[in-house]
């Protein structure tokens, strides 16, 4: 190749190194404009008018390799692949898209999710001990049976996630949107929840003794079987929610608001209910 048209692409291509589609954009780019070249020149142009011909035949390309290289960018993000039954402790995925991906039966331990796209993804019997998934959309993930001690899913989308039969002990929720969650014979022990949403969530017989669930507000939530030990309602408020079978004498609701139907499975319950408001 003409060395100064060579100079010239390894000056416009030098900040895009290891990104592969611009890569082979620069290896087939070369080749057209050193035969460009050669024909100008053939054709009588001095060698001057010819280098410049070529460079004008190609346009704004700085632009095109700049676009190019941000959708190679975006798609390098998107991981497709299956991680099932591997061992992969203290891994990075932050910011990584991973639509109906499988993480199954894996050791993920300590891992970083944090602001990912893990929409349809699926958790199933793994180990998700102190794993940050911070920010992230788990809608539609399978997270059941697994093992999520001192996990992290503070200000996540949780729409339609499912939780039931896992270990959430000292997991941090604060901020999550918890729309058609299910928490069903999950461990929620020490479990934190400042500024939930909380709508159509299922607790059914899942162990929340001693959670602080204060000033919450809760839409079409069951509690049905659950255990309430010593777990706190103050002025939290209730909408159709549902208390079957639950012992909840030692819940606290002091300062609550509920309606007529919530009140009266309370009531039926056996629940302490002094100090509070029904609309």
């Amino acid at each position: 190749m003409n060395d100064k048209l060579n100079n010239y692409l390894n000056e416009i291509f030098s900040s895009y190194e290891g990104v592969r589609t611009v890569g082979e954009l620069r290896e087939e780019l070369g080749k057209d404009l050193d035969e460009r070249l050669e024909d100008l020149k053939k054709q009588g142009f001095d060698e001057e008018t010819a280098y410049a011909k070529t460079l004008d035949s190609i346009g704004d390309i700085e632009e095109t390799i700049a676009d190019l290289a941000a959708q190679s960018r975006a798609l390098q993000r998107k991981v497709i692949t299956n991680f099932s039954q591997i061992n992969l402790p203290d891994s990075d995925f932050k910011g990584v898209t991973v639509h109906d991906g499988k993480f199954e039966s894996s050791n993920l331990k300590g891992s970083d999710f944090s602001n990912s796209d893990l929409t349809n993804s699926s958790f199933k019997n793994s180990d998700l001990r102190e794993v940050i998934f911070d920010g992230s959309n788990l809608t539609n993930a399978k997270l059941t049976m697994v093992d999520l001690r001192k996990s992290s899913f503070q200000n996540c989308i949780l729409e339609n996630t499912d939780f039931s039969s896992s270990d959430l002990h000292e997991v941090k929720f604060d901020g999550a949107k918890l729309t058609g969650t299910k928490l069903a014979k999950a461990d929620l022990s020490k479990t934190t929840f400042e500024s939930c949403v909380f709508v159509g969530t299922d607790f059914n017989s899942s162990y929340l003794k001693g959670v602080i669930l204060d000033n919450q507000t809760f839409d079409s939530v069951k509690f049905d079987r659950a255990a309430l030990v010593a777990t706190s309602f103050k002025k939290a408020v209730f909408r159709n929610c549902s208390f079957h079978w639950t012992d909840a004498r030692k819940a606290v609701f002091d300062g609550a608001t509920m309606d007529k139907l919530t009140y009266a499975v309370l009531k039926g319950s056996k629940a302490i209910l002094k100090n509070v408001t029904i609309v």
